[in-house]
């Protein structure tokens, strides 16, 4: 069976402007191939970014078109305000960790600390394979 993964809103902003290590560049595009799927939140994250151009704003909604983007359903909204009440974790966190938990996902984020409060979230840091 396929490993199943979410990523995180910093983890694409990473990919797109280039800055991660050659060494794990591979490994990152054979994760994005095999399973390339972000929350709406990372969505509206990385779209809302008000320091967009024309040009990169163009580039990462191309990106994300080549993802599964998860919607907030109930099961997804119900765990998030389960995690927010009990974890000390901003509610687009939260809404990202629900997700990867409802989709059975790997959380790939570089947001380790956050996110390492939530002992049932999988949770990988590329930089740090």
């Amino acid at each position: 069976m396929e490993m199943s993964y979410l990523f995180d809103t910093n983890i694409l902003v990473h990919y797109l402007n280039g800055s991660f290590p050659q060494t794990r560049l591979e490994t990152i595009d054979r994760m994005l191939e095999t399973s390339f799927q972000v929350s709406v939140i990372s969505k509206l994250e990385l779209l809302g970014w008000k320091g967009h151009t024309a040009e990169t704003l163009e580039l990462a909604a191309a990106f994300l078109s080549e993802a599964v983007v998860i919607p907030v359903d109930l099961a997804v909204a119900d765990r998030a305000l389960y995690l927010k009440l009990h974890y000390t974790i901003r509610l687009p966190d939260a809404i990202i960790a629900a997700t990867a938990l409802e989709t059975d996902s790997t959380l790939v984020t570089r947001n380790t600390t956050d996110m390492a409060k939530i002992r049932q979230v999988k949770v990988m840091d590329p930089f740090k394979l």
